[in-house]
């Protein structure tokens, strides 16, 4: 019997409007019992509260923020569990990068690149704590940043002081992160590397993922890790989907998702929450 549920919140829970689409579906399954939990690489921010709020979600309700990094009481605001990156891992995470970076900067300008980046935007490293973004320049992708998640920017050398992350952040064109995180991919032993959208690569510590996280929750409400389902489309949601007693890849889910999932239901424009929840009896 399902008692918790794990939702992603960009593509997943939210259609394209940035609407709960299946809100009435998500509601019945509350009404039967069911816990309700966001995953997300996001910070906790008011519009995620809002969304809380719309599913009447206010006290006794935890977020997974920073795919699994933090765990926020809704009602209170409070940290309930954190597991940062420390300055020694921010300084080594910095170094690997920024070598890779350096030396494609130095391989496409020869072919014709800018000396700014692969692209015209160029690239931005920054790290996120307590709601706010740390960078050493500040440019469209960290404006994108800012867009998306309302969060204050501060620039400065993070690498270089006493600063603590919930995760380490690199912005570029889709074309660029790609051949960066070719090269990077299997240089952070110690850390997660992912795509988590295409202009986007987050590293952060490899014990913590959105699926540590929802379990960490359902520990919280004495719920067992055989009474949890998942849903998910993107890379950062790979070990929630695959590990959950029931993971279900939305139909707008990159290949890799949806081959690790237990159902791949519709799209998160046509019901495909509602549909899945029916399938395994969640709802009626």
């Amino acid at each position: 019997m399902i008692k918790i549920i794990g939702f992603d919140l960009d593509d997943t829970l939210l259609n394209s409007k940035k609407e709960i689409g299946d809100k009435e579906a998500i509601l019945k399954a509350i009404d039967n019992g069911v816990k309700i939990v966001f995953c997300s690489g996001r910070p906790l921010v008011k519009q995620t509260i809002d969304y809380y709020k719309e599913l009447g979600l206010s006290q006794d309700t935890y977020y997974v923020a920073y795919n699994g990094v933090v765990i926020y009481n809704v009602g209170t605001g409070n940290i309930e569990y954190m597991n940062n990156l420390n300055n020694e891992d921010l300084l080594k995470i910095y170094q690997i990068v920024k070598q890779e970076i350096d030396e494609l900067n130095c391989n496409n300008t020869k072919e014709g690149f800018s000396k700014e980046g692969f692209s015209k935007e160029g690239y931005s490293l920054y790290i996120h704590y307590n709601n706010t973004v740390y960078t050493d320049r500040h440019n469209f992708f960290v404006d994108l940043e800012h867009q998306y998640n309302h969060i204050d920017v501060i620039e400065r050398e993070f690498w270089l002081d006493d600063s603590i992350a919930h995760k380490f952040m690199i912005g570029a064109d889709p074309k660029d992160i790609n051949k960066l995180y070719q090269l990077i991919k299997d240089k952070f032993t110690d850390y997660t590397c992912l795509i988590s959208m295409p202009c986007f690569i987050e590293i952060f510590k490899k014990d913590a993922d959105k699926y540590q996280g929802l379990v960490k929750v359902a520990k919280m409400y004495g719920i067992n890790e055989n009474e949890i389902m998942a849903f998910g489309d993107s890379m950062n949601d790979y070990p929630m989907i695959k590990n959950a007693y029931v993971g279900v890849a939305m139909g707008n889910s990159v290949d890799k998702i949806k081959e690790v999932s237990d159902y791949v239901t519709d799209d998160n424009n046509h019901y495909g929450i509602t549909k899945a929840l029916k399938k395994y009896n969640v709802i009626d």
